[in-house]
Order: structure tokens, then sequence, then C-alpha cells
């Protein structure tokens, strides 16, 4: 099952990450304990195969809720500044792989790129900026109404 977790939510966002692939959509605003609502009630209790957890220090927790023993936990960003601490017990008894992804360097950049391009898989992009547009495509990103990249586009 793949569900998509909502921070602005919106009937619209929700559709289109329905047609995106989401077989379920969470609004961690209206839910705050969304990792045990994802684990209890939409798994029966089982968890989640994999959380990519891009919310940072004030949203691990619940990703170690919703994933299952022996799911994984990537952690590949961070949107928020609080650090409540990460409960050593807690970690340690989700049974979870937790793994960090890094940026990488030029040689990982040209696999991606190579693998992309024979695959023909296409990145979800919101919406696409002209350079004298940068000030809005930030704004729109703090926004947070959107769903996949932004681009700002040079020439």
């Amino acid at each position: 099952m793949r569900t998509a977790l909502l921070r602005r939510p919106s009937a619209a966002k929700a559709e289109r990450l329905t047609a995106l692939g989401a077989d379920q959509v969470v609004n961690y605003a209206e839910i705050a304990d969304w990792g045990r609502h994802v684990k209890k009630d939409l798994t029966g209790g089982l968890g989640v195969d994999c959380v990519v957890e891009v919310g940072g220090p004030a949203t691990v927790t619940q990703s170690l809720h919703a994933v299952r023993w022996g799911g994984e936990v990537v952690l590949i960003g961070f949107l928020t500044q609080d650090n409540p601490g990460v409960d050593y017990f807690h970690l340690k008894g989700s049974g979870a792989v937790v793994r960090a992804i890094g940026v990488g360097d030029r040689a990982a950049l040209e696999d991606l790129v190579r693998t992309v391009s024979q695959t023909g898989i296409r990145p979800v992009i919101d919406r696409v900026f002209t350079f004298d547009e940068a000030q809005q495509a930030f704004e729109h990103l703090k926004a947070a109404r959107h769903i996949g990249k932004i681009v700002i586009k040079v020439a």
C-alpha cells in the first residue's frame, strides 16, 4: 500500500496524489498521531515497508510508529527545525532499518542521469519558474501547496 501524507490539505492535492499512485492519503495536520494511525488503522497493525522521512527531527518518531518490524525509514532531508530528540528505545524497538541518503558526488549524479534516460522515469514537476521568477518560486515552496518538484529554469 502506498500512503501519502499531506502537509497542507486540499481535495485537489489528495486527488493528485491518488492519481500518482497513492492508495491512501493521510492529512497529518488533522491526525497528530499519524504514525500509529497508519500502522493500526491502515495496515491492520503491520506497519508500512518504507517511510521516506523528509520532515526530519520533528517527524521521525511518527515514521518509527508507522514502519513495520524490519521495514525501512529513509532519512532524506528535513523540513522542520524542531528537535525533540529521538528516543533510543523507540528507535531500537521499532525494528526498523534506518539509513540516510546524501546528495552524492558527480559519479552518482551521472549514474542517476543515465538511469533516468534509459528507463524513461519522469519526476513529478509541480511548476516551472523562469530565473526572473525565482522569488515567486521560493514563495511557492514556502506555501507548501506543491506536489513534486519546483523548477527554476535558467535561460
